[in-house]
């Protein structure tokens, strides 16, 4: 059951991860369209406040928070 869990976390650090990269490129794609920008802002905010949650390490942008993400997923593995 222990081995399921850990496949189940794994799998949802790997999807958070890909999520947050896809949104932050994304909202990059769409710069200039501000309601799309809002929108993918809004989808971002619940993963913004887990990486400030963990102190912001690599500065409070986009980029440091894609990073943040793949780095814990690469620490799972």
């Amino acid at each position: 059951m222990m081995r399921n869990d850990k496949n189940a976390n794994e799998q949802s650090a790997k999807q958070m991860a890909f999520r947050v990269d896809a949104l932050v490129r994304a909202k990059l794609d769409h710069a200039t369209d501000r309601s799309a920008v809002h929108r993918l802002e809004d989808e971002l905010d619940s993963y913004r406040d887990r990486y400030r949650q963990a102190g912001v390490p690599h500065g409070d942008t986009d980029e440091g928070m894609v990073k943040w993400y793949f780095e814990k997923l690469e620490h799972r593995s």
